[in-house]
């Protein structure tokens, strides 16, 4: 009888159970904060005790003298903090004065006084993770948030699994750019409800103040991650969105700023930038599945923004999302196939990255330059190919890491008669799918990053003529050592670096000649999918996938 108790209490705490959040964080205030924070003691000038008649005038009159208001501390009021700035903790004053380490990027400035509370029980972790819940979700008074899984996460020993275990990524220096952050959410283990979750959130860039040069975009989150995608609103379309964390994708007003599939360091290339205008709204998207059986599972993403003196650009580098929404996939376990053409005016764009994207039916992706008379010629792109480069011997296409190819130099492409796209799935299901967010729909979307002119750009930036043929990794999977080996030995030196999906590189050899090979040694690497990524002296990339078993 025990056992049963144990393991029925287990299953509750599992849940996704929610509740209006608030109440829990009024009632941490009152035995937590009034000490000093009272109806007449106001330390601060902040009252979380709350006037009125009935409890419910009480809570009503707490969440007023929070929500959106500007803090009295002149330091936390110069950086555009608000007590409580509904779906942005890391612009909640009362986030960061709670905080005391639970977010270590949030650590309280100079004159920004002390970690609350001051005397007597400090917050817990769940109580900590109540509030920066109920803020990312909208802090409104009858917000509701995972509770069942923020308990489960914090106080059940054995049972949390972490995007980030050791802590969140490092972010730029201050003089090389910022850093953007969304989450966490929390999802219950495979086969519970919550087990995958798609999440979209309007993120102001408050301090962006001029228009600056982005050349470098560092995505960073786990391989349980199916993609992240910036968008940005358009004709003020952000204004109409609430804020926090949702569901409702609402694009009827966003542009395409970047999307990757993958952890991707998104290095653009030498006198081409992204153009992010000053009060830039963005919009991020996450897709988190949590293939874990009995872990409650943290979710996060992180994207490192590298600027550049304005003016260093000569062409700004642009991106396109193309999806064909008319799918209709029956459940027959038989290979279907859709092509969509795309012309898109007159004139010609200078490619520089292309990548598809399918959910778990799909089975390949390509895009093919298209003729005058409407049918398929060269082919550009295979994302069963490593990078994206046809003419693989071995095709493997896994839809959880959709490769993106580069493009060094840019391949010109005429808007008219523009190209085709051409995708694949195989529905293994028991009943029909249709175009739609999560992993049981499908979707057919092409990425296409490039440029409008390449006048001002280095003559001396070519590709670097590495394909399949000339860089070999084997054997690949590997148990304790594979052999990468650099066939052409005319480029001169490169350097070898090895990342783990959470973007952190785990092993670099910082420099050696085309033509030799090298030992890629397992040392203390766990088993699991690595990114290889080779460069040379210009900054000319090739990046694969290395599997240790």
């Amino acid at each position: 009888m025990k056992k049963v108790l144990i393991f029925t209490l287990l299953c509750m705490s599992l849940s996704d159970t929610k509740g209006q959040v608030f109440n829990s964080i009024y009632n941490t205030f009152q035995t937590k904060c009034i000490s000093c924070h009272s109806n007449t003691g106001r330390s601060g000038n902040l009252d979380l005790e709350g006037s009125g008649a009935t409890l419910s005038d009480k809570k009503i009159a707490v969440f007023n003298n929070l929500f959106n208001k500007t803090p009295s501390n002149a330091a936390a009021a110069a950086k555009n903090y608000k007590l409580v700035y509904p779906g942005r903790a890391d612009m909640s004053f009362l986030f960061h004065k709670i905080n005391n380490g639970f977010e270590p990027a949030l650590s309280l400035g100079a004159n920004e006084g002390a970690t609350m509370p001051r005397s007597g029980s400090s917050l817990t972790n769940t109580e900590k993770e109540f509030i920066r819940q109920w803020i990312l979700y909208g802090a409104n008074q009858n917000t509701t948030v995972p509770e069942g899984l923020v308990r489960a996460y914090y106080d059940t020993t054995g049972r949390a699994l972490a995007a980030f275990p050791q802590g969140a990524p490092a972010p730029p220096a201050a003089t090389e750019g910022f850093q953007i952050k969304m989450g966490p959410f929390f999802l219950a283990p495979q086969g519970r409800a919550g087990s995958e979750l798609e999440y979209y959130q309007k993120h102001e860039l408050l301090n962006l103040t001029q228009t600056q040069e982005v050349n470098r975009l560092n995505f960073l989150f786990s391989n349980y991650s199916h993609h992240f995608i910036i968008y940005n609103f358009t004709n003020n379309g952000g204004s109409a969105v609430p804020d926090g964390l949702r569901l409702d994708p609402n694009h009827s007003n966003v542009g395409l700023s970047a999307a990757v599939q993958e952890p991707t360091d998104l290095k653009l290339p030498a006198k081409t930038a992204f153009k992010w205008e000053a009060g830039r709204v963005l919009d991020l998207n996450s897709h988190y599945i949590n293939y874990d059986a009995t872990h409650v599972y943290k979710a996060e993403a992180y994207v490192n923004v590298y600027t550049q003196p304005v003016g260093t650009a000569r062409q700004e580098m642009r991106s396109l999302l193309l999806a064909n929404t008319n799918l209709n996939i029956p459940a027959n376990n038989q290979t279907i196939t859709a092509e969509s053409s795309l012309q898109l005016g007159t004139g010609k764009i200078y490619t520089w990255g292309v990548m598809g994207h399918t959910h778990k039916y799909g089975t390949g992706y390509k895009v093919f330059r298209r003729l005058a008379n409407g049918t398929k010629g060269e082919i550009l792109y295979d994302a069963a190919c490593s990078n994206g480069i046809p003419g693989c011997s071995a095709p493997s296409f896994d839809y959880r890491h959709i490769p993106m190819r580069y493009y060094e130099p840019f391949l010109p492409i005429a808007l008219n008669p523009g190209f085709i796209h051409q995708a694949s799935w195989r529905n293994y299901g028991t009943t029909a799918v249709n175009f739609g967010p999560t992993s049981n729909d499908e979707m057919m979307v092409l990425i296409v990053m490039y440029l409008t002119d390449t006048t001002g750009l280095p003559t001396a930036a070519v590709d670097l003529p590495l394909t399949d043929k000339e860089v070999t990794i084997a054997p690949n999977p590997m148990s304790d050592k594979t052999t990468l080996t650099w066939h052409t030995a005319t480029i001169g030196r490169c350097r070898l670096r090895l990342f783990d999906l959470n973007g952190r590189e785990v092993q670099s050899v910082q420099s050696f000649l085309g033509g030799e090979s090298i030992d890629i040694q397992r040392n203390t690497l766990v088993g699991g999918v690595y990114i290889y990524q080779l460069e040379d002296t210009k900054g000319h990339r090739k990046q694969g996938k290395i599997v240790i078993e």
